[in-house]
């Protein structure tokens, strides 16, 4: 409901589990984000980290997004750090975050040279972006295909033998 223009818009909000939560990352929502932009504007979206390797549903949730915020922005990056923190913008996209900072004269008691190390940053940037498949669908209200991904991405890492339980309960009766 906002009336203003923004340089930078910073979506934190809970991964795409449910409906509810899959609006924020729609492309219904990415497109009213970008008419708050300035032209020059950046919109952030976060994601739990993949840490060094995504397997095939953590790839395909980070695909739909990707793909989904590239439908409305001109360039679109994915920084792995801590979170992966997806950039989006009609401008070029620097990566190099810490040299940026001490470009800018910002001072800061963390993110510096010393503690982002911005070659790797970059690199660990360019091998997520290139695993990723250009031909996942868009998430939209419409057809919420990055909570299904979420959601097959959750039953897999925590799959378990159901059996199990069902065997054990029967030795115990």
């Amino acid at each position: 409901s906002t009336t203003g223009q923004h340089d930078v818009i910073i979506i934190v909000a809970p991964e795409p589990s449910t409906l509810q939560s899959n609006r924020t990352y729609t492309l219904e929502f990415v497109h009213r984000a970008r008419q708050s932009l300035t032209p020059p504007g950046v919109l952030c979206m976060l994601l739990p980290s993949s840490t060094d390797y995504a397997g095939d549903d953590a790839r395909s949730v980070r695909a739909i997004l990707k793909n989904t915020l590239a439908d409305q922005f001109a360039y679109v990056r994915i920084l792995p750090a801590g979170y992966d923190v997806f950039l989006a913008s009609d401008s070029t996209l620097r990566t190099d975050v810490a040299g940026g900072i001490v470009e800018a004269g910002v001072q800061t008691a963390y993110v510096n040279p010393y503690y982002v190390q911005d070659d790797l940053l970059s690199e660990r940037a360019r091998r997520l972006e290139a695993s990723l498949s250009m031909d996942t669908p868009r998430n939209s209200d419409d057809r919420p295909a990055l909570m299904l991904a979420q959601i097959r991405y959750w039953l897999r890492h925590f799959a378990m033998e159901y059996w199990i339980p069902v065997l054990a309960g029967l030795v115990l009766v």
